[in-house]
C-alpha cells in the first residue's frame, strides 16, 4: 500500500503521524491498476441498494464523469485494505453509513 499512497510525515507531540492522500502514479503500477480494475468491477456491476456504499457511489455519480468515481472508488477501497491491514482486525462494514 506504501507504493500506491503518497504520505506526509508529521512530528507532533513526539509522534510521528502518517497521513495518507490519493492514488499518486508515481507509485506501484501493478497495484494501482488491480485497485482500479475492482472499482470499476464494483462501480458498474454492484447493484447498489444492497451494499454500504451504494448511496455514496450513485450521489457521486450525479456529480462527476464515471471515471473519476471509479477513481475515487479505487481510493477508498485502499484506504479499507490499509486500514485493515495495519490494525490487524477484520472488516466490518457498517450498513447505512454514508462513508466520506
Amino acid at each position: 500500500m506504501q507504493h500506491v499512497y503518497a504520505f506526509a510525515m508529521e512530528l507532533a507531540s513526539g509522534l510521528l503521524k502518517y497521513q495518507l492522500y490519493g492514488i499518486s502514479k508515481s507509485g506501484n503500477r501493478y497495484l494501482r491498476k488491480i485497485l482500479v480494475h475492482g472499482a470499476r468491477a464494483v462501480v458498474l456491476r454492484s447493484k447498489r441498494d444492497r451494499i454500504a456504499m451504494g448511496s455514496w457511489m450513485t450521489s457521486l455519480e450525479m456529480r462527476v464523469p464515471r471515471n473519476v468515481l471509479i477513481v475515487a472508488m479505487a481510493n477508498k477501497l485502499a484506504r479499507i485494505a490499509w486500514a485493515v491491514l495495519s490494525s490487524g482486525q477484520d472488516y466490518k462494514a457498517t450498513p447505512g453509513a454514508t462513508p466520506a
